[in-house]
């Protein structure tokens, strides 16, 4: 599978390794011609009491054309081994395509790649971000790599704050995190665990996984000071010409849509081309058996996670309010004036 997809680090050994030890039952499913594989993915099963699930994170590119006999199997193969619940990504894919004959519930994003084989790789970033890892790099601002769980608590942690990350249940695609996933992608040697530190401070961080001849960013930690001093920024930079001098081909910077727009515009600033990724769900079998046992798997990964999703939770906010008129107007400043600025000025400012 490495093999036929050499820029695809979801198609690692190292990453089956990684998963395996986060319970879940890799299989490699593959299309044979004349004994030989021509396309081919992992699979991972994950099994409980009332539920039996398989993800497919990345799908093969290219399938065509054995696109047919490569679907026809999967879902044998899903039946066969009473699934419940199936869910196909195109993570890290390219060209990828889920047939309506499948399933019509299909969603689409965009992932960021970056194109490691060009000669101007930093002039072709956007010009604030090459201001901001200018002012990293004059802040002395260093880099390294981490492992352990504890430097994977602090990832997690500073991930939440970009807003991709997803609650509830740990899959397999990149914006389920948690400590224990961080580490065993670092642990496996699957990825690594990059941070940018300033006097020991930590400034932002970035989990990526790896291949032979591609990276793809898993997800990436900030903090306040961080993105203000330009830390994430160096940091993508930094692996940029790490995987270049390595030989890959490609960087990955993960998804981002209009959700998210300072993760869409942090993406697109070194510029990156978009690329469609499209994912699916299909259950099998009775729908309340399968509901009960998606609510058992969320029970027993994260019981507090549960409870609130289901009783839900207080929060409590502080609301503050003034009359207009009752504002003093402010200090005047010589040379300075007000203005209005447009969506476009915004994005090349961010």
């Amino acid at each position: 599978l490495a093999a036929l997809s050499p820029t695809n680090p979801f198609c690692s050994p190292a990453y089956g390794d990684a998963m395996h030890a986060l319970g879940w039952k890799p299989w490699a499913l593959t299309v044979l011609d004349g004994g030989a594989i021509v396309a081919g993915c992992f699979a991972f099963m994950r099994s409980g009491l009332l539920y039996r699930t398989v993800e497919v994170p990345s799908l093969p590119s290219p399938l065509r054309p054995h696109e047919k006999t490569w679907w026809s199997g999967l879902l044998k193969f899903c039946k066969h081994q009473g699934v419940r619940s199936l869910t196909v990504s195109g993570y890290g894919s390219s060209n990828v395509s889920i047939p309506p004959a499948v399933t019509t519930a299909i969603s689409s994003r965009r992932e960021y790649v970056v194109d490691l084989e060009t000669s101007d790789l930093e002039e072709r970033f956007w010009e604030r971000h090459r201001a901001l890892i200018a002012q990293a790099r004059d802040a002395c601002i260093a880099v390294r790599c981490a492992q352990g769980l504890e430097a994977s608590r602090r990832h997690v942690a500073m991930a939440r704050k970009v807003g991709w990350i997803t609650e509830g249940l740990e899959t397999t695609a990149p914006n389920s995190l948690t400590p224990s996933i961080s580490e065993a992608i670092v642990r496996k040697e699957a990825g690594m665990l990059l941070q940018a530190v300033q006097d020991g401070n930590l400034m932002a961080s970035v989990l990526v996984l790896t291949a032979r001849r591609g990276a793809y960013v898993h997800s990436i930690g900030i903090t306040a000071k961080g993105v203000a001093r330009g830390a994430p920024h160096l940091l993508i930079a930094h692996l940029a010409q790490d995987c270049r001098r390595r030989h890959m081909k490609s960087l990955n910077l993960g998804e981002a849509d209009e959700s998210n727009p300072w993760l869409e515009t942090f993406n697109a600033g070194f510029g990156a081309h978009q690329r469609s990724v499209l994912s699916a769900r299909l259950g099998f079998g009775p729908v309340a058996p399968r509901k009960l046992g998606t609510a058992l798997r969320f029970f027993r990964q994260s019981p507090l996670g549960f409870v609130r999703h289901v009783f839900g939770r207080v929060e409590r906010y502080v609301a503050y309010s003034a009359e207009p008129q009752e504002i003093a107007p402010p200090d005047h400043v010589t040379g300075v004036t007000l203005e209005k600025l447009s969506d476009t000025r915004l994005v090349e400012l961010c």
